[in-house]
């Protein structure tokens, strides 16, 4: 199932991948910041990702219902 976008859905994560690196893709549902620390809600066609952003120039010009791939650990 591994494409340049991802190498999984987001319904085949679970605590099995703690400390994997992972690439995924999907629609950005909701964006939260939280001074310092920021959180993209990922869907995609079978589940809802959080995602834990901790600079937020990474966040500059993302806006909700944009389709983005992510690439990093993850973490519980």
């Amino acid at each position: 199932m591994s494409n340049i976008y991802r190498d999984r859905t987001l319904d085949m994560l679970s605590e099995e991948n703690v400390g994997e690196t992972v690439r995924v893709a999907g629609w950005v549902e909701n964006i939260r910041d939280h001074g310092g620390v920021s959180f993209i809600d990922l869907r995609d066609m079978y589940a809802v990702l959080q995602v834990v952003i901790r600079d937020p120039e990474l966040l500059k010009g993302i806006k909700k219902e944009e389709c983005i791939s992510i690439e990093g650990v993850v973490e519980k």
